[in-house]
């Protein structure tokens, strides 16, 4: 073993041991926790957004885009192709938009 230090522990007589394995919280603190996954979450999204009647006017604007005011068309635009490059991004919002919700 060389005499000279270890760049970690600045010791020369370091070891390599390896680390145990740590755990943050231990798997049995986790039983009995389960999560109802029986609502689909677009679903409720979608039927509150219905339920929005201020959401009415915004919605039924976004469809026929050539009604709007320049200033929000150009907006509309670029966030259109925003979301189109980043469809990863793309919001419940959005996704009812263009399927006319």
């Amino acid at each position: 073993m060389s005499t000279k230090p270890d760049a970690l522990s600045r010791r020369h007589n370091h070891a390599d041991i390896p680390n145990f394995k740590q755990i943050m919280i231990a798997l049995e603190e986790f039983k009995g926790f389960k999560a109802n996954l029986e609502l689909d979450i677009i679903s409720r999204i979608r039927e509150s957004f219905l339920e929005d009647k201020s959401l009415t006017t915004l919605i039924s604007s976004t469809q026929n885009k050539e009604d709007l005011p320049p200033s929000i068309k150009t907006q509309y635009d670029k966030y259109i192709s925003k979301i189109q490059q980043n469809p990863q991004r793309t919001t419940a919002y959005y996704g009812m938009l263009c399927r006319g919700l």
